[in-house]
């Protein structure tokens, strides 16, 4: 996802070699993270891509509220020191693809269709096995497709970034818990078009 590529592209810009291992066979899928913030801008502009991001985003300088047809009020989302950064709004999936090919251009490959399937620390280092996993049929009578592990290898790494989520095998393997904070929200974004006069 973008936080592990923003992550291996911080490091592989400061000389750090690393390797990027996903399950997906390719970037995301599912938009997620929809918005850029101007703080976000920011750190993308230390890495150089943040043109790269503006040129495929939607750019949010201002946003209206309207009774009706009456503009009642705007929201201005820059401060007065930060008007040149808007709201960056983009599938997840584009974001990913800019971080891909800045990654591609530092010579770092995503290894996608692989997963870590177990983390061990050791004493100055931590054992990381990494599977390959390909599509197979499976089934006789019903036929159908899912992922199998082809092989397997056992990786020492210095360290290990565990950008894989709330389900965090990194998380699960150094046995950090993940307590809940507070009960789940949830929001729906729309986009559609309007014949009204804004």
């Amino acid at each position: 996802g973008p936080v592990g590529l923003f992550a291996a592209l911080t490091l592989a810009k400061k000389g750090i070699r690393v390797t990027i291992v996903d399950r997906a066979w390719r970037t995301g899928a599912h938009s997620y993270a929809l918005a850029l913030h101007p703080q976000s801008l920011r750190l993308l502009q230390e890495l150089e891509i943040v043109q790269a991001v503006l040129d495929r985003a939607y750019r949010v300088h201002t946003i209206g509220l309207y009774d009706r047809t009456t503009r009642r009020a705007d929201l201005r989302i820059a401060g007065p020191d930060d008007s040149a950064w808007p709201v960056a709004v983009m599938r997840q999936d584009v974001l990913e693809q800019v971080l891909e090919q800045a990654l591609d251009r530092v010579g770092v490959k995503v290894c996608w269709n692989h997963a870590v399937s177990r983390v061990l620390p050791q004493q100055d280092c931590a054992v990381a096995t990494i599977d390959k996993m390909v599509k197979e049929s499976v089934g006789y009578a019903v036929a159908r497709t899912q992922w199998m592990v082809a092989k397997s290898k056992d990786v020492p790494v210095r360290f290990v970034i565990g950008a894989d989520g709330h389900q965090s095998l990194v998380r699960r393997a150094l046995g950090i818990d993940f307590p809940e904070v507070g009960a789940a929200q949830h929001f729906a974004v729309f986009e559609f078009a309007s014949d009204a006069d804004l």
